[in-house]
């Protein structure tokens, strides 16, 4: 015979192994669908999806039951996106978001707000006296801006800014999400 040319086995199936450590149980039991993370991430995928959805849908709907507190909320994020300028109308526009955020925090009907209209209100629900000392300097330097042409006496108008913010903090850390 010369090479290369196929012979026929005698004596029945040639055998390649010669003992049972070749079989390999491959029963789909549930520790094996456990171990293979794309059936975990199939598995508990959808119920993860599920209760975190809810988890969101609870939280807007607590943020949205209170309307006070999402103007509040909004106002003093006006707030601090304005932009402070040495323009006449920048002290006008700032009273204009602390005054809304006031209004809104505190409960207190549409029309123009004075200091003198918070004060007692943010007295009543404990604001400490430094905090209003604080926005009663801002009230007073923006309505002097406001009718003497714009000018911001006192404190620059990033100053102001900072002040009108930190005081609105302030009250939000104070009555936080309570009536």
């Amino acid at each position: 015979m010369t090479h290369g040319e196929l012979e026929s086995a005698e004596g029945g199936i040639a055998h390649n192994y010669e003992d049972d450590d070749a079989l390999v149980d491959h029963h789909p039991g549930l520790g094996r669908l456990v171990s293979s993370p794309l059936w975990v991430v199939a598995l508990g995928g959808p119920p993860a999806a599920y209760f975190g959805l809810l988890a969101l849908l609870a939280i807007r709907r607590r943020r949205e039951a209170d309307p006070a507190t999402v103007a509040a909320h909004a106002a003093l994020h006006e707030l601090a996106a304005l932009t402070p300028s040495v323009e006449a109308g920048f002290a006008s526009s700032l009273l204009e978001k602390l005054r809304a955020y006031l209004r809104a925090r505190l409960d207190l009907p549409p029309g123009a707000l004075t200091f003198a209209d918070v004060e007692g209100p943010l007295r009543a629900r404990g604001v400490d006296a430094d905090t209003r000392q604080d926005l009663r300097q801002v009230f007073a330097v923006c309505e002097a801006a406001r009718y003497a042409g714009g000018a911001v006496s006192g404190l620059t108008p990033a100053e102001l800014q900072s002040k009108a913010l930190e005081s609105g903090r302030a009250v939000e850390r104070t009555l936080g999400g309570a009536r």
